[in-house]
């Protein structure tokens, strides 16, 4: 069948009889239906199942009318109690029906949020219905699992590819969804999404890679098992793979780089550090990475002059200042830490790295009763902390209090070995035995 040229208003038009014209609305009628919606929003007249529920229950607790036919009560009669079954009757019809309101509200709202999703999470969720793939799935947020009819498991919080892996075989998840906003927020599994070479324990299922403004990577886990060796040496060969690429960027310099700290190869990880220097030298983030891989190589004096490059091309956070004065800590600058680790604290108070070099900072300076609580809110947040353990013990045996010490060594030593040498030394001395 041809459609005839102006669709179906001109058909119409053409079937009405001669000299008749298309009615039209009444000029203000528009603006009249416009001027309601508004005063039906001010109003808050959709609350009006709740204002007719509360009207209901407050006649059913008042029984009113009275019955027919009964006399007019006299002035000294109890007032007429209502029917104890209409009560109840009443109030489960009125407890039914705030649900049903709400729950209808809630589920609009739900699914106006799900389907409000980033165009990578509909058309991953789209090609995993189409293509009958069920079960479980790893993602950040529920979007993906909806639009592919999948159970949503929240995206562990792993460090490494042995501890993803585990994850899922200890949730049972069958799929692994990874978008610019998960690989964001996990650096460290960027490189997945442009692995050549198998990955243990990930099938690729699907990658709208190249690129990751839009892009996602579906991979399901095959539930195969690995040491961690071979898993780590993966995960950096897929980060080498990645850096190495055409045109990388330095987000991909900075992926290898954290997985080699991550994995405690942290003097590997000043070659592409170096590389992203020369791309971006006025770049701060390359800065940071640098003073994170110098910290791990316990290299303090380097640490601490990429920090001060840091601050200097404009990231001045509690991070770099709370790195820069542990660094100066260990340097034995305690002076110039004080004042920057201050600072860091009062920023992020949990912080039990900072906390600790604060106390370390006082504990140098000879500023023991400031020292003191600083290492006691250490052990609040972080417990067996040792640096923390023995400059405590240290301080309540400088002060005489030796049965505290005694009681706090043991404790700690019966929760876990030390590790620390002159703190195991400490503990012996004082007679402290554990589970060493």
């Amino acid at each position: 069948m041809v459609r005839m040229a102006g669709g179906a208003g001109a058909g119409a038009d053409a079937a009405r009889p001669a000299g008749s014209a298309r009615r039209r609305p009444a000029r203000g009628a528009g603006l009249w239906r416009a001027r309601l919606r508004v005063l039906l929003a001010a109003l808050h007249l959709y609350l009006l199942p709740f204002y007719l529920c509360g009207t209901v229950a407050l006649v059913l607790e008042t029984g009113w009318p009275p019955r027919a036919g009964l006399a007019r009560p006299r002035p000294g009669d109890a007032p007429p109690r209502p029917d104890p079954r209409a009560v109840t009757i009443g109030r489960v019809a009125l407890l039914a029906t705030l649900a049903m309101v709400s729950s209808l509200g809630a589920i609009r709202d739900t699914r106006l949020a799900l389907a409000e999703a980033p165009t990578e999470t509909r058309a991953a969720g789209v090609w995993l219905r189409a293509h009958g793939i069920s079960g479980r799935i790893f993602a950040r947020k529920p979007n993906v699992a909806y639009f592919a009819g999948m159970d949503y498991v929240p995206m562990p919080n792993a460090t490494g590819l042995s501890n993803l892996l585990a994850a899922a075989r200890a949730e049972r998840v069958d799929v692994l969804f990874l978008s610019p906003i998960e690989l964001g927020t996990r650096p460290q599994f960027e490189p997945l999404a442009y692995a050549t070479q198998p990955i243990p324990g990930l099938a690729l299922l699907q990658s709208s890679a190249p690129t990751l403004d839009h892009a996602f990577v579906l991979f399901r886990f095959t539930g195969e098992v690995a040491s961690d060796g071979v898993l780590d040496s993966a995960l950096v060969t897929a980060s080498e793979h990645y850096a190495a690429m055409p045109n990388a960027s330095n987000r991909a310099r900075f992926a290898l780089a954290g997985n080699l700290i991550n994995l405690g190869r942290a003097r590997e990880a000043l070659a592409p550090l170096a590389a992203a220097e020369q791309a971006s030298p006025r770049d701060p983030l390359v800065a940071r990475w640098q003073a994170q891989a110098n910290l791990a190589l316990g290299d303090y004096a380097r640490a601490a002059a990429a920090c001060r490059r840091a601050i200097a091309l404009g990231s001045d956070t509690a991070w770099e200042r709370g790195q820069l004065g542990r660094s100066l800590v260990k340097l034995g600058r305690a002076g110039e830490a004080l004042p920057l680790l201050r600072a860091a604290v009062a920023a992020e108070p949990a912080n039990a790295e900072f906390v600790e070099s604060l106390g370390a900072a006082y504990y140098d300076l000879g500023d023991f009763a400031a020292a003191m609580p600083s290492f006691e809110r250490t052990l609040a947040l972080q417990p067996g902390d040792q640096q923390a353990l023995y400059h405590a013990a240290r301080i309540l045996l400088r002060n005489g209090e030796r049965s505290r010490a005694v009681t706090l060594l043991r404790g700690a030593r019966e929760r876990a070995a030390f590790t620390l040498e002159a703190l195991s030394a400490l503990a012996d001395s004082l007679g402290v035995a554990g589970v060493e």
